[in-house]
């Protein structure tokens, strides 16, 4: 097998994984938003202090949702080979790789992949200094 070869099947390996982890991520922010809307149901002594605890949540559950399609955007570009996927890739990674253990896991490998010297071309995308 060439290295081209093996690097295109990093490059659309690294695409279906991150789909999957985007899509774990938007499970996750619906799920919390369910049960968060069970916990923050404003009772007959809700204060300030509940909508202040609900507003923090909701934005937690919005910047995980953003996470989640950021994740999505990027594993397709991925895989169809879009030169501005590398860069999505570059960012969800980032913010994934302080998730320890399996966030840890796939940052190193995206990182691998994503500064692997033949990506850029192999995505259509040549480094502007190159």
């Amino acid at each position: 097998m060439s290295p081209s070869g093996s690097l295109a099947e990093h490059v659309r390996a690294l695409g279906i994984v991150t789909v999957a982890l985007g899509a774990v991520h938007a499970v996750g922010a619906g799920l919390l938003l369910v049960i968060g809307g069970f916990a923050f149901f404003p009772g007959p002594s809700a204060g300030s202090g509940l909508a202040r605890s609900a507003l923090l949540f909701l934005g937690g559950v919005i910047a995980m949702g953003l996470l989640a399609t950021l994740g999505i955007a990027a594993g397709a570009g991925l895989v169809s080979r879009q030169g501005w996927a590398r860069l999505l890739g570059f960012i969800f990674a980032g913010f994934n790789v302080v998730l320890f253990p399996f966030g840890t896991l796939y940052g190193a490998y995206a990182f691998w992949v994503l500064t692997r010297e033949g990506v850029p071309w192999e995505l259509d995308a040549p480094l502007p200094w190159a």
